[in-house]
């Protein structure tokens, strides 16, 4: 069997993971490693490994990054490299940025809309209706 995936991960500290091994079964023996340790609930507490062979990440932190191999019965299947972001990196300076810039030409078409709108009401008399139409192309 050779290598069938290999991918990369970026997930917030503080949320669970699980990392599928392709090809496992209830009759095949799956190994993890970690980094080129083997994972085990002894050695990495907040990881567990269910009976289908699935890597199960609680409480992700920063000290979970690392490459992640999938062995099923010896045979490497799958590559995973589990990268972890903090939720403050996700509020930094350009994106705040971005988010006013954004919020701003919400504003802007919001206001023009609604003028349309109020421009519309005020001139709906003065709009030519269906009927009108019809009258004037039976007239012709």
């Amino acid at each position: 069997m050779k290598l069938k995936k290999r991918r990369r991960y970026l997930v917030s500290q503080g949320t669970h993971f699980s990392l599928v091994c392709p090809g496992a079964t209830l009759e095949t023996v799956i190994t993890w490693l970690k980094d080129g340790e083997l994972v085990t609930s002894e050695n990495e507490p907040h990881i567990t490994i269910d009976i289908f062979g699935t890597l199960h990440v609680a409480e992700v932190s920063r000290e979970d990054e690392g490459n992640y191999t999938c062995f099923v019965d010896n045979n490497r299947v799958q590559d995973a490299i589990l990268l972890t972001i903090t939720q403050t990196d996700l509020f930094k300076e350009g994106l705040l940025r971005h988010m006013a810039y954004l919020g701003s030409i919400f504003v802007l078409s919001f206001t023009c809309y609604c003028a349309g709108c109020f421009v519309a009401w005020t001139r709906r008399h003065h709009f030519i209706g269906y009927n009108r139409i019809s009258q004037e192309e039976d007239g012709d």
